[in-house]
C-alpha cells in the first residue's frame, strides 16, 4: 500500500516508489486519451479510498495546471504522468511512468 512506499522528489513533484493502477487499467486509460487526441494523462490517487483515476491532457501548460492543481486537492496525490508521444510500451514497463512536460523555468534555463 502507499504508506510502505517512499517518496521521490522530482521536479518539486512527489513521486511514488510503485504505481497502485493496473497495468489494464493504465493502458485502457492511455488508448482513450491518445483517441480523443491529448497529449498526456495523469493518473491520479484519491488517498482516501486509494482509487486511480484518469486525468487527460491535451497540452503541456494543461498538464502542468492539472499537477498543480492536484498537488493542492485534499486526498489526492499524482501517481504516474505519461507523454502520450513517447514510447508506450517502454513507460507501460516502468515501476513508476514519470515523464511531466518541461516547466517553464527549466526550458527558460536551458535557453540562457
Amino acid at each position: 500500500m502507499m504508506s510502505n512506499m517512499k517518496p521521490t522528489l522530482i521536479t518539486g513533484i512527489e513521486k511514488v516508489s510503485e504505481m497502485t493502477a493496473s497495468y489494464e487499467d493504465a493502458s485502457l486509460w492511455i488508448d482513450n486519451a491518445r483517441s480523443a487526441g491529448k497529449a498526456f494523462l495523469i493518473i491520479g490517487l484519491d488517498t482516501f479510498d486509494f482509487s486511480n483515476y484518469p486525468v487527460p491532457c491535451s497540452s503541456a501548460d494543461e498538464c502542468l495546471l492539472k499537477i498543480a492543481t492536484l498537488r493542492i486537492a485534499k486526498m489526492t496525490e499524482v501517481e504516474e504522468i505519461y507523454d502520450l508521444n513517447m514510447d508506450l510500451e517502454l513507460q507501460l514497463s516502468e515501476n513508476v511512468a514519470w515523464h511531466p512536460p518541461a516547466s517553464r523555468m527549466s526550458m527558460r534555463k536551458k535557453n540562457d
